[in-house]
């Protein structure tokens, strides 16, 4: 009989992260208003990081923010093609979204890395209370899942 696996991912909106993105897009002023609240390290898709960190980059530069000056951009940093492609862009611009409410987009992706640490934090926390469990009865191994046992050396 096979077990369910449970595989927990960190808080986080890949619609705000897109909306993010395809408002600073469509409005040069989204850029201003994004890049006062967020940085590109506050993506969890770094892919969207990335993007977000050249549009600043480019805004900052006074140079023209559209889909060719953002796709050259990117290609002239190496990026991988499915970031610098129109695809890849043709699917940001896809969701649903108003550049009018980049603040709340831009707000919601910063509450998600803040709920991110949070869980990041309680799982450390939880690894720790079994460590100091498995001490306290002197268990000298940890059964990670039916292929891995972890050895613990107090």
């Amino acid at each position: 009989m096979e077990e369910a696996i449970i595989k927990r991912t960190m808080p986080h909106s890949l619609e705000a992260e897109q909306s993010v993105i395809g408002s600073m897009i469509l409005d040069r002023e989204a850029i201003l208003k994004a890049s006062e609240i967020i940085t590109g390290e506050d993506f969890y898709q770094k892919q969207y990081g990335i993007v977000f960190d050249t549009m600043v980059e480019l805004f900052n530069q006074n140079e023209p923010v559209d889909l060719v000056t953002l796709q050259d951009r990117l290609r002239a940093k190496e990026v991988p093609e499915e970031i610098s492609s129109m695809e890849f862009m043709r699917d940001i611009l896809d969701s649903d979204f108003r550049s009018t409410n980049i603040k709340k987009y831009a707000n919601i992706v910063e509450q998600r890395l803040y709920d991110s640490h949070y869980t990041m934090e309680t799982l450390i926390y939880d690894n720790i209370k079994t460590l100091k469990m498995c001490q306290l009865y002197n268990v000298n191994y940890l059964l990670i899942d039916d292929n891995y046992c972890l050895n613990i050396d107090f």
